[in-house]
């Protein structure tokens, strides 16, 4: 009867608090885990981004257009193509980052694959930071985030 009482009174009880804290740790490494992924994918973003600045950075003219100037040459180099549904968006952002830049177009597969490269043209300053691509029964949806870069002197 002793025994099982000091089975009953502290066996048992110091079993759940284990398997309890056993479940609070594999949360706690899922949680680590997804952290370390996250910041990881963060540091590669930001390791790309300065590279690009510096490539970029390079082939800029001594004097930096205006916002306004820049939004022009994107659209420029958006009117040379057969789009529909077109949607642009130039936002300023803190540095190094100029601004951000947003195009969402539908158009022929051709159209919208040379869209992206004329998008990221060298001297543009413009660096790609998300691209989806939808198929459709015409061509394909592009939407497009990019980082006009700030000239590091």
């Amino acid at each position: 009867m002793l025994a099982g009482g000091a089975y009953g009174g502290i066996a048992l009880p110091t079993r759940r608090a284990a398997a309890e804290m056993g479940d609070e740790y594999r949360q706690a490494r899922q949680r680590r885990y997804a952290a370390v992924q996250r910041l990881a994918s963060a540091e590669r973003r930001r390791v790309s981004r300065e590279r690009a600045a510096l490539m970029a950075g390079s082939a800029f003219a001594s004097e930096r257009p205006s916002l306004m100037d820049f939004r022009a040459s994107v659209l420029a180099s958006l009117a040379t193509y057969k789009l529909s549904d077109l949607k642009l968006t130039v936002t300023p952002a803190r540095s190094p980052v100029a601004a951000r830049v947003h195009v969402s177009a539908e158009g022929s597969y051709s159209v919208i694959l040379s869209l992206t490269g004329s998008l990221v043209r060298p001297g543009s300053g413009l660096v790609l930071d998300r691209i989806r691509l939808d198929p459709r029964p015409t061509g394909a949806v592009l939407d497009v985030e990019g980082l006009w870069l700030e000239r590091r002197s």
